[in-house]
């Protein structure tokens, strides 16, 4: 049900977005086919995501993806998984 509440509060950011986006405003339409193609879009899905969604939900996504977003943060160093044994 959070998942739902999320995607509604995307949806309502997404239409925000759309209604005062500059490159839709200069050529009178948006120039994308589909909002997926858009930047400002995706990146506004991928905070929602990555801030409401549970880490459940979030390990479907690809580790690579996730070092690409720290990479592109300037990020370094090495990451290591862990894995608790209960004894």
């Amino acid at each position: 049900m959070k998942n739902q509440a999320t995607n509604k509060k995307i949806q309502a950011k997404l239409t925000r977005l759309c209604k005062t986006c500059e490159l839709k405003k200069e050529r009178g339409e948006c120039p994308f086919s589909n909002k997926l193609e858009c930047t400002d879009c995706n990146l506004i899905i991928t905070e929602m995501v990555l801030n409401n969604y549970s880490s459940w939900d979030l390990q479907g996504i690809p580790i690579n993806a996730i070092v690409k977003g720290l990479q592109a943060h300037k990020f370094t160093g090495e990451l290591r998984q862990t894995k608790v044994v209960m004894i």
